[in-house]
Protein backbone atom coordinates (compact mmCIF):
# COMPACT_ATOMS: atom_id res chain seq x y z
CA UNK A 1 0.00 0.00 0.00
CA UNK A 2 1.34 3.41 -0.99
CA UNK A 3 1.11 6.11 1.63
CA UNK A 4 -0.56 9.32 0.38
CA UNK A 5 1.61 12.42 0.46
CA UNK A 6 0.67 14.95 3.10
CA UNK A 7 0.04 17.69 0.52
CA UNK A 8 -1.71 17.67 -2.84
CA UNK A 9 0.21 20.54 -4.45
CA UNK A 10 3.49 22.34 -3.92
CA UNK A 11 3.93 25.74 -5.58
CA UNK A 12 7.50 27.00 -5.92
CA UNK A 13 7.52 30.74 -6.58
CA UNK A 14 10.79 32.34 -7.71
CA UNK A 15 9.67 35.71 -9.02
CA UNK A 16 9.23 38.94 -7.13
CA UNK A 17 5.87 40.72 -7.47
CA UNK A 18 5.25 42.33 -10.85
CA UNK A 19 8.46 40.75 -12.23
CA UNK A 20 6.78 38.87 -15.05
CA UNK A 21 4.39 39.67 -17.85
CA UNK A 22 1.36 38.44 -15.91
CA UNK A 23 1.74 39.66 -12.35
CA UNK A 24 -0.84 37.26 -10.98
CA UNK A 25 -0.08 33.90 -12.64
CA UNK A 26 1.09 32.25 -9.41
CA UNK A 27 -1.89 33.62 -7.49
CA UNK A 28 -4.31 32.37 -10.17
CA UNK A 29 -2.88 28.84 -9.92
CA UNK A 30 -3.07 28.94 -6.11
CA UNK A 31 -6.66 30.20 -6.16
CA UNK A 32 -7.68 27.52 -8.69
CA UNK A 33 -6.14 24.82 -6.50
CA UNK A 34 -7.87 26.32 -3.47
CA UNK A 35 -11.26 26.24 -5.18
CA UNK A 36 -10.63 22.55 -5.90
CA UNK A 37 -9.92 22.16 -2.16
CA UNK A 38 -6.38 20.94 -2.75
CA UNK A 39 -4.07 21.24 0.22
CA UNK A 40 -1.06 23.37 -0.70
CA UNK A 41 2.42 24.19 0.40
CA UNK A 42 3.76 27.38 -1.16
CA UNK A 43 7.52 27.90 -1.27
CA UNK A 44 8.67 31.49 -1.76
CA UNK A 45 12.25 31.56 -3.04
CA UNK A 46 14.31 34.71 -2.53
CA UNK A 47 12.50 37.98 -3.31
CA UNK A 48 9.28 36.12 -4.13
CA UNK A 49 8.34 36.56 -0.46
CA UNK A 50 7.52 40.18 -1.30
CA UNK A 51 4.37 38.88 -2.99
CA UNK A 52 2.93 38.45 0.51
CA UNK A 53 3.57 42.02 1.68
CA UNK A 54 0.22 43.64 2.38
CA UNK A 55 -0.66 47.18 1.47
CA UNK A 56 -0.32 47.00 -2.29
CA UNK A 57 -3.16 48.25 -4.47
CA UNK A 58 -4.94 45.24 -6.04
CA UNK A 59 -5.40 46.96 -9.41
CA UNK A 60 -1.60 47.16 -9.81
CA UNK A 61 -1.52 43.36 -10.02
CA UNK A 62 -4.46 43.22 -12.41
CA UNK A 63 -6.85 42.10 -9.67
CA UNK A 64 -10.41 43.24 -9.16
CA UNK A 65 -10.80 45.94 -6.51
CA UNK A 66 -12.39 43.68 -3.90
CA UNK A 67 -10.02 40.77 -4.39
CA UNK A 68 -7.74 40.09 -1.47
CA UNK A 69 -5.49 37.72 -3.38
CA UNK A 70 -3.25 35.62 -1.17
CA UNK A 71 -5.38 36.41 1.92
CA UNK A 72 -8.25 34.46 0.37
CA UNK A 73 -6.45 31.11 0.23
CA UNK A 74 -6.92 29.95 3.85
CA UNK A 75 -10.69 30.31 3.35
CA UNK A 76 -10.56 27.95 0.37
CA UNK A 77 -8.08 25.28 1.35
CA UNK A 78 -5.42 24.17 3.80
CA UNK A 79 -2.25 26.12 2.98
CA UNK A 80 1.21 26.38 4.48
CA UNK A 81 3.80 28.91 3.31
CA UNK A 82 7.57 28.72 3.57
CA UNK A 83 10.43 31.06 2.72
CA UNK A 84 14.18 31.03 3.07
CA UNK A 85 15.36 32.13 6.51
CA UNK A 86 17.51 35.03 5.37
CA UNK A 87 14.67 36.52 3.30
CA UNK A 88 12.16 36.23 6.14
CA UNK A 89 14.54 38.20 8.37
CA UNK A 90 14.48 41.11 5.88
CA UNK A 91 10.72 41.65 6.20
CA UNK A 92 8.46 42.88 8.98
CA UNK A 93 6.34 39.73 9.37
CA UNK A 94 3.37 41.78 10.59
CA UNK A 95 3.05 43.12 7.01
CA UNK A 96 2.65 39.66 5.46
CA UNK A 97 -0.80 38.54 4.30
CA UNK A 98 -0.23 34.92 5.34
CA UNK A 99 1.74 33.28 8.13
CA UNK A 100 5.08 32.06 6.83
CA UNK A 101 7.59 29.61 8.22
CA UNK A 102 11.28 30.38 7.77
CA UNK A 103 13.17 27.24 6.72
CA UNK A 104 16.58 26.31 5.37
CA UNK A 105 17.11 25.13 1.79
CA UNK A 106 17.43 21.43 2.72
CA UNK A 107 14.25 21.52 4.82
CA UNK A 108 12.40 23.26 1.98
CA UNK A 109 13.53 20.57 -0.51
CA UNK A 110 12.41 17.84 1.90
CA UNK A 111 8.95 19.44 2.21
CA UNK A 112 8.70 19.76 -1.59
CA UNK A 113 9.45 16.05 -1.88
CA UNK A 114 6.37 15.23 0.21
CA UNK A 115 3.99 16.93 -2.25
CA UNK A 116 2.05 14.86 -4.78
CA UNK A 117 2.69 17.51 -7.46
CA UNK A 118 5.07 20.45 -7.60
CA UNK A 119 4.77 23.41 -9.96
CA UNK A 120 7.47 26.04 -10.31
CA UNK A 121 7.19 29.64 -11.50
Amino acid sequence: MVEKAATDLGLVIHTAPFAQRSARTQLDIALAAGVLEMSMEVFFIGPAIYQLVDGKEPHLAGLAGGMRGWKTLPQLSHIRCYAECDWVQRIDSSRLMLPIEAVSGPVMREKMGRCNRVLGF
